[in-house]
């Protein structure tokens, strides 16, 4: 029982999220912003897992902020506001977080059938029903819940670029495209030249196209709630290359080929969230 205890101990600790935030170009509001938020939880936050680890919905309606996770159950509707209600019953003063899941069905079956960014860019029609899905799933919080000022923000997906994308961070050989470039290779071609390879250059030009598409979500997201905060949620065990040596070219694998400041940016996104679940990754 005692040994039962201990993991559910540590499944509760390792499920508190926090957000280190930071705003475009009002940096020196960064630390009250992040303390401000106090306590929260992504496992047993809002989702349809009632008890999870012990969480019954008065345990998380006492959080001081909860994270509501659409592309898992519960999907956007009423009864999900409804829950959502109860929650600010018991405690007026939650906020909620959200994250929009709208790339399902849209993409091919090497991504389980969700949208990539190069689906958006190049597959006809899955730039349009991806973002009003979106906006769908916005909707779905902000038009019912009893209190609108209490949704916090949002993010799109979560562990970016993974959920986003083919495998071109992985691919080092320059005779082979990732399986997502050489879908759309005769478009990209427009780019980078009929006979490209998988180099630096392409991997860069990658990058570009991930954050262009990034941004175009994020602005949309951040239009359509009204303006509630949008967060860039990545892998932290990604570097953007504002992370990497003066020795590096940004090649290495694991390496995000674009700046924080090429999606931190007003009137798109106004900060990060993290998931800081060892010494290092904070």
């Amino acid at each position: 029982m005692k040994n039962s205890m201990n993991r559910m101990t540590q499944w509760t600790v390792l499920t508190v999220c926090l957000i280190a935030f930071s705003i475009a170009g009002a940096d020196e509001f960064a630390e009250s912003h992040y303390w401000a938020l106090g306590a929260g939880s992504y496992g047993a936050g809002a989702g349809a897992l009632d008890n999870w680890a012990g969480f019954t919905e008065l345990d998380k309606a006492r959080l001081d902020w909860v994270y509501l996770t659409f592309g898992n159950p519960p999907g956007p509707g009423p009864e999900t506001t409804a829950m959502l209600n109860r929650f600010l019953e018991i405690n007026p003063e939650l906020k909620i977080m959200v994250r929009v899941w709208p790339i399902g069905n849209l993409g091919h079956k090497r991504n389980r059938y969700q949208a990539t960014f190069l689906d958006y860019l190049y597959k006809p029609g899955v730039k349009e029903k991806l973002l009003a899905e979106t906006t769908r799933q916005i909707d779905s919080v902000m038009d019912d819940i009893n209190k609108p000022e209490n949704v916090m923000g949002f993010t799109f997906l979560e562990e970016l670029p993974f959920h986003f994308c083919d495998n071109g961070l992985d691919v080092s050989n320059r005779d082979t495209l990732p399986w997502g470039v050489e879908l759309y290779k005769d478009q990209i071609a427009t780019d980078l030249g009929a006979n490209f390879q998988w180099d630096l250059k392409a991997k860069m030009w990658w990058g570009r196209k991930f954050a262009q598409v990034l941004n175009e979500i994020n602005a949309h997201i951040k239009k359509e709630s009204g303006g509630k905060w949008t967060f860039v949620y990545l892998q932290t065990n990604h570097d953007t290359l504002d992370w990497i040596d003066e020795s590096e070219d940004g090649s290495r694998s694991n390496v995000l080929p674009f700046h924080w400041a090429d999606v931190i940016k007003p009137g798109v996104a106004d900060g990060f969230f993290a998931y800081p679940n060892n010494d290092w990754i904070w």
